[in-house]
């Protein structure tokens, strides 16, 4: 199998660029030919002012992400293209282009931007669901997309497209998103159920350690509003155990204002450094107020065999009651969100749910679930392809 991955990495690095360049290492790891695409959204800005004019006014589909998809596979020669992020560089287009070339194709869906401008569902701090499928009439008028509303009226004419190239055209063949709850919202708009398909993200291996090398909670990621970590810290108890926050963002100074005696910061981690955290905390809080796909904090955590807690009746959700539904509280209460983190870590059951942590790391987010899965996928989409090809040389 000839293998591209296409990506535009976004102007911070987070969770989504980690989850391309570990799948494509597992492919090749399985003996498949792959190749990269990989674009910066940063680059956007040091393009020809004609070319950022010519992506920006047809966002939808331009003859640059149609041009760079089409020089890839004709250079590696693709029987596959996996895309995650499209814009701007790229766009629906791009997918276009490399079905009407010929080959398979597949998409990532990281977050929820096809019925939601910022691809969260949270709009100041609040779960907003204003907008849909083709319907970005409030996001424009808020300016969701990158705070401008002549940027959000074209980022939702995108959207839209890329949303009706696949539920009216069947391009891509599959959207592959993480949890079953990203599944069901999509299926509740209206996406075809037999298209898209529920495939996690997967971490490497952790070194969990017992009860009596750990204490206190941790708390870690990016610092932004929709994550809930101020909040958090506010309702952390004054007699409750130490809880460590690590992270960088855009609220980094509302955290370290909110640091107490027995809450502390220690700003950005290095990935040893934030596996080592995950490592010898006894419980990772994750207060976050949208329904976040699948943070590789969490699965990281898993594989430490360090328990999570969270809000109920969202992604992340039906991830962590797979361990106790006790490690679950009502969205929204950070202070019961709290009690609940120090009464996990002080349970007398905490082995066990450490134990059940690092089984279930092992069987749905482990490397080698994940690159099975992937094949699997991929042999679909060729099947699917071949099949089309086949019934469309019958007609003629």
């Amino acid at each position: 199998m000839r293998l591209l991955v296409c990506h535009v990495r976004y102007s911070e690095a987070g969770g989504e660029d980690a989850v391309v360049r570990s799948e494509a290492r597992l492919m090749r790891d399985a003996g498949e030919h792959v190749a990269t695409l990989e674009l910066s959204s940063n680059d956007f800005r040091k393009m020809h002012f004609r070319e950022r004019a010519s992506v920006a006014l047809n966002y939808a589909d331009h003859s640059i992400g149609r041009r760079l998809v089409r020089e890839a596979i004709t250079q590696h020669r693709a029987e596959v293209v996996h895309f995650h992020n499209l814009y701007p560089q790229l766009g629906p287009g791009a997918i276009a282009e490399a079905d009407r070339l010929g080959c398979a194709t597949v998409q990532t869906l990281h977050n929820y931007r096809p019925s939601c401008l910022m691809g969260r569902y949270v709009r100041d701090a609040e779960f907003c669901e204003s907008c849909g499928p083709g319907h970005f009439r409030a996001g424009v008028a808020h300016a969701c997309y990158r705070g401008s509303r002549v940027q959000s009226l074209l980022a939702g004419r995108a959207t839209t497209r890329q949303w009706h190239n696949f539920v009216s055209r069947g391009i891509p063949a599959y959207w592959l998103v993480l949890t079953p709850f990203m599944k069901w919202v999509y299926e509740r708009l209206g996406a075809p159920a037999q298209s898209i398909v529920v495939k996690a993200n997967s971490v490497d291996p952790g070194q969990p350690i017992g009860r009596d090398g750990r204490s206190g909670v941790f708390c870690g990621g990016r610092l932004s509003e929709e994550k809930g970590i101020v909040p958090l810290m506010r309702a952390w108890p004054d007699s409750a155990p130490l809880l460590t926050v690590a992270g960088d963002g855009p609220v980094r100074d509302q955290v370290r204002q909110a640091v107490k005696h027995n809450v502390r910061f220690l700003g950005r981690l290095q990935p040893p450094e934030m596996r080592a955290a995950l490592r010898e905390a006894l419980v990772v809080a994750m207060p976050s107020v949208w329904p976040e796909a699948l943070p590789l904090v969490a699965l990281e955590a898993f594989a430490e065999g360090t328990p999570v807690v969270a809000f109920q009746g969202w992604s992340l959700a039906s991830v962590v009651a797979d361990v106790s539904p006790r490690c679950l509280v009502p969205q929204g209460a950070f202070s019961p969100l709290a009690r609940r983190a120090i009464s996990v870590a002080e349970t007398t059951d905490w082995q066990d749910l450490s134990d059940r942590c690092v089984d279930l790391w092992r069987s749905k987010y482990s490397h080698p679930v994940n690159r099975d899965s992937l094949l699997r996928i991929y042999e679909r989409a060729l099947g699917l392809k071949e099949s089309s090809a086949a019934k469309s040389k019958n007609v003629e």
